[in-house]
């Protein structure tokens, strides 16, 4: 019995990319700075609109066909900068952050002045883990090794060493 061979039935149709697209898609892709996700969604346009079919931009970039289809649909549709974000994710929105950083808040406005708290320290004292203290106080533009230096305390008023 012989093995069917299957032919897309959807006309291909070519991604064209202005010279600023094109430009922006090379520095990405060049760039240390760019996140992975992006110079990956970036390669995948360039190897489509140099000529490559869907399995071929696959093989080349390691990259499953249906994932090749999808950033191709977000470029046609939403331009370069639909490279650059991620679509919303289903379900309810995570409020474990939300609720952290009111914890943190609570627990630093509570610190008393020329005295400092650790990340693992805050993390005791409110039951969160380090690493998520640690990414709220990024969030909030505090340094990690919290301290609150004391108007009258000598120093420069960074992080004590206790």
């Amino acid at each position: 019995m012989e093995e069917a061979s299957y032919v897309s039935v959807t006309p291909k149709v070519p991604i064209v990319l202005s010279e600023y697209q094109r430009d922006q898609l090379i520095r990405w892709v060049s760039s240390p700075g760019t996140p992975a996700r992006v110079v990956r969604r970036s390669r995948i346009i360039l190897q489509l609109a140099s000529g490559y079919s869907v399995h071929r931009a696959s093989q080349v970039l390691n990259i499953s066909e249906p994932t090749i289809r999808l950033w191709r649909d977000r470029f046609r549709f939403g331009g370069i900068e639909a490279l650059t974000t991620d679509a919303p994710r289903p379900g309810r929105p995570r409020r474990a952050r939300d609720q952290a950083r009111e914890l943190i808040a609570q627990r630093l406005a509570a610190v008393p002045p020329g005295t400092s708290l650790s990340v693992r320290a805050l993390a005791r004292d409110t039951g969160l883990g380090r690493h998520l203290v640690q990414q709220v106080l990024l969030d909030m533009g505090v340094s990690p090794n919290v301290s609150k230096a004391s108007p009258t305390a000598g120093g420069d008023g960074g992080p004590s060493r206790s």
